[in-house]
């Protein structure tokens, strides 16, 4: 218990908790102490090593984008786990069982996969991953789409396979962490009658 961490030597509690009901009692310093109190919550999480994913693809299918093979994993235990479930899923999508290994990408944040035709010849492929401990699925799209532009490349759109799975997306990890940040600091909703704070 930190009595005067706070800010203004307000006290401050820091916990990790799991979501449930939770019940608080506040008291001043000494006894004769009285008065309104504001009681704030705020969360905060990261990124864990925990769940991982994988992109793989394989440029040889075909000579033009729409020939490409690709295989998105998520939420994989390691590295290795999520890469073999991408270049299953590659395979799948028409992929040579060789050929899906040398185009990978592992993250744990937010992934995208973006192609765009160049005039003249096949098309560019991009790649982009967001493993930062705020990662956003939007920031990765919008990054990989203007790489493509800027290129000279038409068209550029976020790749389906075959099987009409978009590759993009995120860890469920790392989207809890997404929401939780940006939620943080929110003022609680305390109940003074039973002193319950729930979290949900």
């Amino acid at each position: 218990m930190n009595d005067d961490g706070g800010p203004d030597t307000n006290f401050k509690l820091v916990r990790d908790v799991d979501a449930g009901t939770y019940y608080v009692e506040v008291k001043g310093y000494s006894t004769t102490t009285r008065g309104r109190y504001e009681l704030v919550l705020s969360e905060s999480t990261s990124v864990g090593d925990d769940f991982y994913g994988a992109v793989r693809y394989d440029f040889n299918v075909s000579d033009d984008c729409p020939g490409l093979a690709a295989g998105i994993a998520f939420n994989g235990v390691t590295e290795s786990q999520a890469s073999s479930t991408a270049r299953a899923a590659c395979q799948v999508d028409g992929g040579n069982a060789g050929e899906c290994r040398e185009g990978t990408v592992t993250f744990r944040g937010c992934v995208t996969m973006v192609y765009g035709e160049l005039p003249g010849t096949s098309c560019d492929v991009y790649v982009y991953s967001d493993d930062s401990n705020t990662p956003s699925l939007s920031g990765v799209e919008s990054s990989a789409l203007a790489a493509c532009r800027s290129d000279g490349n038409t068209l550029c759109r976020i790749f389906n396979n075959g099987r009409g799975v978009r590759i993009s997306g995120c860890n469920s990890r790392a989207e809890r962490a997404k929401t939780r940040v940006a939620s943080g600091n929110r003022p609680s909703v305390f109940d003074s009658r039973t002193k319950q704070i729930r979290l949900k």
